[in-house]
């Protein structure tokens, strides 16, 4: 049942995306793989078949040695995939850094543009309504002091101007 299930971690790790060493270490492991796990097969046959002095023997002089270069492979590997997650979780932060300050600078943009769109049309409205109070000046003579009591509403007379 351990085999089985080593087996199928293996299979569903060797389908992942992998750089050249990620591919050399796997291979690694695979090659180790072979050598380790006929010598434990026999060794569990051994003890099996009560024959625990071969199985001893063959433990201590060869199987254990082998399953213990398989598992410095498989180390080796964890060792790898880490500094590889770590590599790219500081490439991601990185490119989040950058999105953020893109994003700060876009929004600074709109900002800065808004405000002179506000501005221009702001300038344009004060200049078209300065013209057209100009023509108006122009066009009945009125003087600065009527043009002021005319635009904010505090128009008197006196009996003595003419059109009373």
């Amino acid at each position: 049942a351990a085999r089985k299930k080593y087996d199928e971690a293996r299979e569903a790790l060797e389908k992942l995306p992998f750089n050249e060493a990620g591919k050399q270490a796997l291979a690694q492991i695979k090659d180790k793989a072979a050598v380790a796990r006929p010598l434990n097969s026999q060794v569990m046959e051994l003890a099996a078949a009560n024959k625990d002095a071969e199985a001893i023997k063959l433990l201590l002089e060869q199987s254990g040695p082998a399953a213990t270069l398989w598992q410095e492979a498989i180390d080796e590997f964890v060792v790898l995939q880490e500094k590889r997650a770590a590599a790219e979780t500081e490439e991601a932060h990185h490119a989040y850094q950058q999105a953020q300050r893109l994003l700060i600078g876009l929004a600074v943009l709109a900002v800065a543009m808004g405000s002179a769109a506000a501005w221009f049309v702001t300038r344009t409205t004060v200049s078209a309504t300065t013209v057209h109070t100009l023509r108006v000046e122009m066009r009945f003579g009125l003087n600065s002091r009527v043009k002021f009591a005319a635009l904010t509403g505090q128009c008197s007379t006196n009996s003595g101007d003419p059109g009373t």
